[in-house]
């Protein structure tokens, strides 16, 4: 969960805002019982993006420690990455039974492997996850495939770029919700599109990213 940063072009203000936000959430999850938040650090690099530091090598600490005292005898770790290789041999080797959530078509079979058991994470894995009380509160994005010639107009346009597996995409709004809408989809690109609703700009481009690997700008 990246915290937000300083950018030349974000004001003061706005990364108050922000970061008043973030710690609003990450409380939030710290209260639910049973749940505890760690805290790493993360520096933006010009080049790669965020990066975030210390986080990974706590969890392995945190997890080694806590089994070692038998205080779990069993774990789920939700990753993709390679580097949990060791950690997951580790709580095997040491009898707790691991389970591996990992990104589906982006996840090393030599990591699935080493957990007793995998499975890629899904939308609806998240979803049978999320309270009726949460979800009346943060609407997840409707996501849907249309006929290409059936395109809504009279919209206010927000954002415009190119997408190499989407064609031209454009993010529209009718003052109540945003719009991501491609001009096709990769599975017919001849016939359909992909509409993506939300009345949050920032989930819903959390969401395209997430799931469609949809690069949105800011607008």
């Amino acid at each position: 969960m990246p915290f937000p940063f300083q950018k030349p072009e974000r004001t003061r203000q706005y990364l108050t805002r922000e970061r008043y936000s973030k710690n609003s959430e990450l409380s939030e999850i710290d209260r639910q019982p049973r749940y505890h938040v760690r805290t790493g650090e993360a520096r933006h690099r010009r080049k790669r993006g965020n990066e975030q530091k210390m986080v990974d090598v706590q969890l392995a600490v945190d997890a080694l420690s806590m089994a070692s005292r038998g205080l779990f005898t069993s774990c789920t770790l939700i990753t993709g990455d390679l580097d949990f290789k060791p950690l997951v041999s580790a709580l095997v080797d040491m009898g707790v039974d691991v389970t591996l959530l990992f990104p589906d078509d982006e996840t090393n079979d030599d990591l699935k492997a080493a957990a007793d058991q995998s499975d890629a994470l899904t939308i609806a894995t998240l979803q049978s996850w999320i309270s009726d009380a949460f979800l009346q509160k943060h609407q997840l994005p409707n996501s849907r495939f249309d006929f290409a010639d059936n395109v809504p107009t009279n919209l206010t346009r927000l954002a415009a770029w190119p997408d190499e597996r989407y064609g031209d995409c454009l993010v529209v709004t009718d003052a109540n919700y945003f719009r991501l809408i491609t001009e096709r989809c990769p599975q017919n690109p001849g016939t359909h599109r992909l509409e993506i609703t939300n009345s949050s700009a920032t989930v819903l481009r959390a969401y395209a990213k997430d799931v469609f690997n949809i690069v949105a700008p800011e607008w």
